[in-house]
């Protein structure tokens, strides 16, 4: 599985919007930065310390050739994140 990380505001736009076309960093960079189950923490506790946010979780396979993997995360190209392909989203308030 892969993940995203959303921000409480996100999130909600994402629920209402059924789409998510990625964050202000996500949009900079050109695609949306996704992570594995192995480098969540890694990434929380550097990008999103002590700020609550929702993990949404993703299987790969539905990505097709979308999906790239660059220095081991996986990115998310040209295609936005739909709800209806959440598998699981979590809250965490660190």
């Amino acid at each position: 599985m892969i993940y995203k990380i959303l921000l409480p505001q996100e999130w909600e736009e994402f629920k209402t919007k059924g789409i998510f076309s990625g964050s202000a960093d996500d949009q900079r960079d050109g695609f949306i930065h996704l992570a594995t189950a192995e480098q969540l923490s890694v990434v929380i506790e550097k990008y999103f310390k002590d700020i609550p946010v929702y993990i949404a979780e993703y299987n790969p396979e539905d990505f097709g050739e979308n999906l790239k993997w660059e220095n081991g995360y996986p990115h998310l190209y040209n295609s936005p994140l739909r709800i209806e392909d959440t598998i699981n989203t979590r809250y965490e308030d660190k």
